[in-house]
């Protein structure tokens, strides 16, 4: 973790947006206005991921075969996501889950 905002600015000028919180304070986010899907969202690796992106400011549609799982981790989540079923062994599932995060979200990044 980087000492001070000032310096993270300084590092990565060029992809660091600001933002305000709701309590006012500022905060970076390295990827406000990027789209993300994410498949095997609902534990482990997946929501960790997840996790890191909505909290640096992305959205994030998120995949898996739970929706009751996917349901939980959208709602404990502070930022744009969508939930998508998806089982990564259907081909229909798949190309589903790409074009409902696509009109959702209006693209992927």
């Amino acid at each position: 973790m980087l000492a001070s905002t000032e310096h993270h600015h300084r590092l990565h000028h060029s992809h660091v947006i600001y933002i305000t919180q709701f309590d006012g304070s500022e905060m970076t986010s390295r990827l406000g206005g990027k789209r993300a899907l994410v498949v095997g969202a609902s534990r482990g690796i997946g929501r960790a991921i997840s996790e890191a992106f909505v909290r640096e400011g992305a959205s994030v549609a998120l995949a898996a075969r739970s929706r009751e799982e996917l349901d939980e981790l959208s709602n404990a989540l502070e930022g744009e996501t969508m939930v998508v079923r998806c089982d990564l062994a259907s081909t229909s599932d798949i190309e589903d889950a790409i074009h409902d995060t696509l009109s959702g979200f209006g693209g992927i990044d």
